[in-house]
Parts: C-alpha cells; structure tokens; sequence
C-alpha cells in the first residue's frame, strides 16, 4: 500500500516536473520571440527612415516632433500583425516559419519603397500578383529578375540570422526589448493625438505625411480633437488650419496641375450640374423619368458612361476633377493647397459658384477640395429632414436664387446633389407609381435572393419624383430666359444593384459591374446644338476636361496636364480607367474589371458571373502611370 502511495507521488512529481519544464521551454521561447521583434523592429525603422528622409521638412517643433514620433505606429503595428505568431512557438519546425514571415514582411517594405520611388504610390494587392504572375509583362529584365532574387535570398538570411542573435540576447535582452516596446506604445500615442488634433483642424503640416508612408492609417476622430485642443489650448490650439498656403509647395508630394491656359468668354455661359444619388442608368427611361428622358433625346446622351466607382467620394472626386478617384486621399490631406482645377477655373473667371447638397459636403473633405471659393451663404445643405423633404427644399431654394433680382448680373455655377433615390429609396405618397412597394425595405440584408420588384419599385418612384422636380428647375430657367444659356450636365455618382448579378449584391460599394458603377450622363449644352446619342464608352474624368475646353476656353492640348480623362466630343474606340470604393481601386480596360483588392479578381464589367484570365498588361502600366502623373517623382 505504501509502494502504491510512493508509486503515484513520483508519477505526480515527474508530471509537475514536465509541466514545469514545459512552461519554462515556452516563456524561453516567448522571451526569444520578443527579442527578435525587436530586432526585426530596429530593420524596419531602418527601412522606413528612406521614407522619412524623402518626407517634407518640418515647419515647426509640433510637426517635427509628429514626423520624427511617426515610426511608433510601425512598432505597435508589428507587434500587433506578429500575435498570432505566438502559437508557433509550440513547436522547434513551426518555428522556422517565424523568420520565414519575417523574410516576407521585409520583402514587402522593400519592394514598396522601389514601388514609390517609381511611382508615388504604395504597393497594392495587385501589384504584388502582377509581379509574381507576370514578370515579362511588367517589363522585368531577367536582370532585373536575378537582382530580385538576389534581394529576396539577402533578405531570407537576414531574418534568420536576426533569429540567431535573438537567442543570444538572453535574459538582458528580454528587458531592453519590453523598454523599447512601453516606451513605442507612449510614443504612439502622444503621435496618435497630434495626428487627431491635426485632422479635425486641417493642419496640412502634419496631414501632409499620411500618403507618404506604407500601411500607414492614422486615427482619425474630430470631436476627440476638438476635445484635446480644448484640455491642451497652448499646444494644441483650436480652429482652422492657417498654415495650408504656399510654403509646403516646394517638394511636396502633389503636382497639379502641372500646366493650364484659358480664355475667358466675353458671353460666358451658366453651368447646372445636377447630381441624383445612386442613379442606374437603365432607368433613364419614359416610364420612370419621362422629363429627362425627353430632354436627353433632344441632348448629349451618353448610353455607356462609367463613374469613377461606386460610392459617393470617388464618384464625386473624378466628376469635380477630371482624375482617377485614387488620387482623393493624396488630395485630402491638404485641400487648400490642392483644389479642384476646374471650380478654381470658374472662380478665376468670375463665376459664383452655390452648392445644393442633400449630404454634408464637408465630411471627407469634400466642400474644401470641391468649392473652396463658394461664399458660406452659397453653401445649401439639407441633411436634417427625409431625404425626399431635403430634396424638396434645394431645389427651392433653388428656383428662388434664380428669381431673386440681380443673380444675373455674373455667370453662374450651381452644383445640386440631391439624395431621395439613395436606400431607402423615399418619394411623397402622391409618387406611389410603382406599385407594389416594399414592406420590409430592409429584407434583403437577411435574404439575399429575395424579389427586387417591390424594393425597385420604391427606387423607381424616388427617382420619378426626382424627375419631377428637374421638370420644375427646367421651368425656372426657361421663365428667366436663362434656358438657352446654360449647360445643363444631368449624371450621379455611381449606380445602384438590385442582385441584377445574381449573387446577392445590392445597393453599392460591393463591385465594380455596370450596375454599381453605370449611371447616366446627359448633357444639354447651351445654345442649339444637334442631338447624339453617344455609344462609345464615356468616364467621369472626362467632363472637366469637356467643360474646361468648351465653356472656360481651355486648350484642348493641354488636358493631360490637368486630368485623366478627354473629350466627351472626341471618345476613343477603345477605353480604360481606373475606379474606386472607399477602400479599394480596379482597373477598367475595354469591358472587363481588374479588382486591385487583395481579392485580385478579374470579370466582366456587364456580368460579375464572366471571370476573366487574360490580363492586358500593356493598357495596366499605361493606367499605372497615369495613377501617378500628379506626383512629384
């Protein structure tokens, strides 16, 4: 009995022993581990120090101490990315999968900073399959292919010899490493909150960094800006940036426009822009707009036109700017010192430019790029009430700035963006056409493939209503005599699915098919002029350069120096652009979509269900350059 009592106290003594041994083996590893996240982290601020120099001087200490604090954000994202790494510490053949990663990692920063060099833009998804699937088509010499490979195998050694010196670190080591990383985590923070404070005031001084740097996404939150300036006032003042002029222009990261020369008309003509939220272009039709629909018979009409993506800011951007939406957050980040060429253009010729918008213009930036010489009490935004009341209430205001005396005194530019055909699609009950309407206007969220017919049919009384008030604007400026001389540019900024693909997308945001990035663009010009019917493929970025040319008396010639796109006159047979979502870009080149998104996919721009294989690399590098024609290289 004895024996047996002894017997099962050394069984258990052995197994707390091996449980002991086996906590001790992890925290060693654990330690070793940290130690070489500390290395790899001193490699990569190495790497990122080329970034840094190449960045604009500080203009003063706030903006020196964020600039030389901003390499914190990369500590804390690398121990953020490397957590998951922990669970292969568990194993001695797992764990060479850690300098393996590593390898990768450093790869990555090194090809983003040949890709920015080049370029001046980071590295993408895209890029990275377009490298690896087709070295010949981007124009790699086998040289150059031998140079990679000679990079890549320096690269796997380093990290495993940063392995190696990581268990030499020991104990000591384990102490400087965890120091270095609190006092990141404190520097990240303190950068963190410059950067908030910045943003909610428009400091280009510290903003101007943001597309500099790779992977990099500052915490953006203005009330909790609004609250540090008022806790820290003499360090972080209130109110508007007044440091955006000129003085960041000397090797600044922007170049636009690079050139431009206009004439200004002796009888310069007024310019309508209208903008219906969400608007797919099929629905241009008798039925449902029966007012724009006779008016685009008797205009330009463009029957295969393509936003610059499908949500609202990169379709705004390209139709303000005439560039590929992948400029817009270079752009943001200092939007005085960069606004729209084209209402620059209006205001230099003496244009009073009054803004209608259904959506507050000023989130992301948009009122400062867009209309940053309209005067406070041109700016109407109605955002309050039901999107169909908001409706109602621009354009009224609207009809009455064209009635109230004296407002034709100066040529004019009004931009409307008007919201009722936006989800949920809302119209006032005697705009019931379509019946019947939905029930559940959020059904689809939970059955994908549910019937479209009733939640189409609110969609097609919101735009029904939309079309009568057009009908009420046109009227207005026929009763002033101003009809005749106006261009009337009628578009939106991006379409709307309603599961046309067949696999469940609805509304927009979610692909780049014709449903989600086609709307219509008609275009009465002012004066008589013949109507066409257009059917060669039209863009967003090409109406600036139309209105440049034939309403400012801009030289065609010089269009590449202040756009992407052409004439809305002179189409090309075939065609490519580039559009966007809010997070990701695609090429669009003769019909089919290359998705720049870690998805990598490729289909045709008319059915989401045609994958396609081929790649037409020639016409990518050509739209790669032009993604970077506006930078300072």
């Amino acid at each position: 009995m004895n024996l047996n009592i002894f017997h099962k106290n050394s069984k258990t003594h052995y197994q707390l022993q091996r449980i002991s041994l086996v906590g001790k083996t992890l925290l060693l590893q654990l330690m070793h581990y940290t130690n070489f996240l500390f290395l790899l982290t001193l490699v990569t601020l190495l790497a990122l120090a080329r970034f840094v120099w190449d960045a604009p001087h500080a203009s003063d200490a706030i903006s020196l101490i964020y600039l030389l604090s901003l390499p914190s954000y990369y500590v804390v994202l690398l121990v953020i990315i490397s957590l998951p790494g922990i669970v292969l510490l568990v194993s001695r053949w797992s764990r060479m999968l850690i300098p393996v990663l590593a390898a990768a990692w450093l790869v990555f920063l090194i090809a983003d900073i040949i890709v920015f060099d080049i370029y001046r833009f980071h590295i993408n998804p895209f890029l990275i399959q377009m490298f690896i699937m087709d070295f010949k088509g981007m124009g790699l010499t086998l040289a150059m292919q031998l140079g990679a490979l000679l990079i890549l195998l320096v690269l796997i050694g380093l990290a495993f010899l940063l392995w190696f010196f990581a268990q030499k670190m020991g104990s000591r080591g384990f102490k400087i490493s965890a120091v270095f990383f609190l006092l990141s985590v404190v520097i990240f923070a303190a950068n963190q909150t410059i950067h908030i404070w910045a943003d909610s005031y428009k400091h280009a001084k510290i903003t101007r960094y943001t597309p500099l740097f790779p992977l990099y996404y500052p915490i953006l939150a203005e009330e909790s800006g609004r609250e540090i300036s008022r806790l820290l006032p003499s360090f972080f003042p209130p109110g508007m940036s007044s440091d955006a002029g000129n003085q960041f222009s000397a090797g600044e990261h922007i170049n636009y426009p690079r050139e431009i020369q206009c004439a200004a008309s002796n009888k310069p003509a007024n310019i309508l822009m209208i903008v219906l939220e969400s608007w797919q272009a099929d629905t241009l039709n008798a039925q449902v707009m029966p007012t724009l629909n006779t008016l685009a018979q008797q205009s330009w009409l463009f029957t295969r036109h393509i936003s610059g993506g499908n949500a609202t800011v990169p379709g705004l951007f390209s139709l303000l700017y005439g560039l590929h939406p992948t400029y817009y957050e270079a752009f943001k980040v200092n939007p005085a010192q960069n606004p729209s060429l084209f209402t620059e253009t209006l205001a230099r010729q003496g244009y009073q430019t009054r803004v209608f918008s259904y959506s507050d213009l000023r989130r992301f930036d948009l009122s400062l790029l867009f209309f940053p010489k309209a005067k406070p009490e041109d700016m109407h935004l109605e955002k309050d009430a039901a999107m169909d009341v908001n409706d109602r209430r621009l354009v009224d205001q609207l009809i009455d700035s064209y009635r109230q005396a004296g407002n034709d005194t100066q040529p004019r530019f009004d931009f409307m963006f008007l919201g009722a055909s936006h989800y949920p699609y809302t119209s006032p009950e005697n705009f019931r056409k379509f019946m019947p309407v939905s029930e559940n206007k959020s059904a689809h969220f939970l059955n994908k493939n549910i019937d479209a017919v009733p939640l189409k049919n609110d969609y097609f009384n919101s735009l029904n209503y939309l079309d009568s008030l057009f009908a009420e604007i046109e009227t207005a400026l026929k009763a002033k005599g101003q009809w005749d001389n106006t261009w009337v540019i009628v578009t939106s900024d991006h379409a709307e699915e309603f599961n046309e693909n067949g696999l469940g997308f609805w509304g927009h945001g979610s692909n780049y098919t014709r449903w989600q990035t086609q709307p219509p663009l008609l275009i009465k010009p002012a004066h008589a002029t013949a109507a066409k019917q257009e059917t060669h493929f039209s863009t967003h970025q090409d109406v600036v350069p139309t209105l440049m040319t034939r309403v400012l008396g801009c030289k065609p010639a010089d269009i590449s120096t202040y756009a992407n796109g052409t004439l809305l006159t002179e189409l090309p047979e075939t065609r490519k652009t580039v559009i966007a979502s809010y997070m990701t870009s695609a090429y669009w080149i003769d019909g089919i979509i290359y998705d720049k998104s870690a998805l990598g996919l490729s289909y045709r721009w008319g059915n989401l269900n045609e994958l396609n294989d081929a790649k037409n690399t020639q016409h990518i590098q050509s739209l790669i350059k032009e993604e970077s024609l506006f930078f300072r290289h």
